[in-house]
């Protein structure tokens, strides 16, 4: 169940919170007035999110990285380096 609890009167409670987490796997969300500002959860949890986030940045780069091959696809390595040669030699020159 996800409780809410005012930052300001999160010092006095601190210790409770904490052992809410971490032995009910309590969540928390911690606001002031009536605005969200961050969140209290179980370790496991937040890793599990970590763990989400940095899957769902892969699969973005590995779309991105197949569209590359899809459009870049006519051009041989050749080609390629000619042109970043070329791109270098406008730099130095």
């Amino acid at each position: 169940m996800l409780k809410h609890i005012p930052i300001a009167g999160l010092e006095q409670c601190l210790q409770t919170v904490l052992e809410d987490v971490t032995s009910q796997h309590a969540e928390y969300v911690l606001v002031h007035g009536d605005q969200p500002q961050a969140a209290v959860v179980p370790y496991d949890e937040f890793r599990r999110f970590l763990d989400f986030r940095e899957r769902a940045i892969q699969q973005r780069w590995d779309r991105l990285l197949d569209r590359m091959a899809q459009r870049n696809s006519r051009f041989s390595d050749q080609e390629v380096a000619d042109d970043v040669a070329a791109a270098l030699g406008e730099l130095d020159g």
